[in-house]
């Protein structure tokens, strides 16, 4: 999946291209050559790029369990509990409405411990006849990151897949 993507951290605004393979994220800023991205961004990015493409679930995280029902900024959502392939447990919050998503949140792993991670969905719009977010909110305690999704690319399909 290849993303241009407007990211505003801090108070400051980066625009870059971000792209992944499925094991690998890059990034490319306005200047210079892409880098690997690794740490923290490149586990955001991957489970990004574990849904973006096709947002279907039941391929990337098999295993559903209702647990909730509540509202997000006045919306009825119902939550679901899965387990990622990484082995972390993750809570998805669905409109009840248009069954978009509106949140996934999960306990991001660190060095020094798990960090509280919530990633709200919004603005969505039809990319090459799928619906995608172009607004992702990052926040964990103490940062909240937006992300604006430019455009969006769909990656070419895989030889013998």
């Amino acid at each position: 999946m290849l993303s241009e993507l407007t990211l505003e951290r801090r108070g400051r605004t980066f625009r870059f291209l971000q792209g992944s393979d499925g094991s690998t994220v890059w990034r490319r800023g306005d200047e210079g050559p892409a880098q690997t991205v690794h740490g923290l961004d490149r586990v955001r990015a991957m489970r990004d790029a574990e849904l973006l493409p096709s947002w279907v679930f039941a391929d990337t995280l098999p295993d559903f369990e209702t647990i909730a029902t509540g509202t997000i900024d006045g919306r009825p959502v119902v939550v679901l509990s899965t387990t990622a392939a990484d082995g972390l447990e993750e809570h998805l919050h669905f409109d009840a409405a248009d069954g978009l998503l509106l949140r996934r949140a999960y306990q991001a792993p660190t060095p020094l411990g798990p960090i509280p991670t919530d990633l709200d969905y919004s603005d969505w719009r039809a990319e090459a006849g799928v619906m995608i977010p172009h607004r992702i909110v990052t926040r964990q305690p103490g940062e909240s990151t937006a992300t604006t999704i430019d455009s969006v690319e769909p990656a070419p399909a895989r030889a013998g897949g």
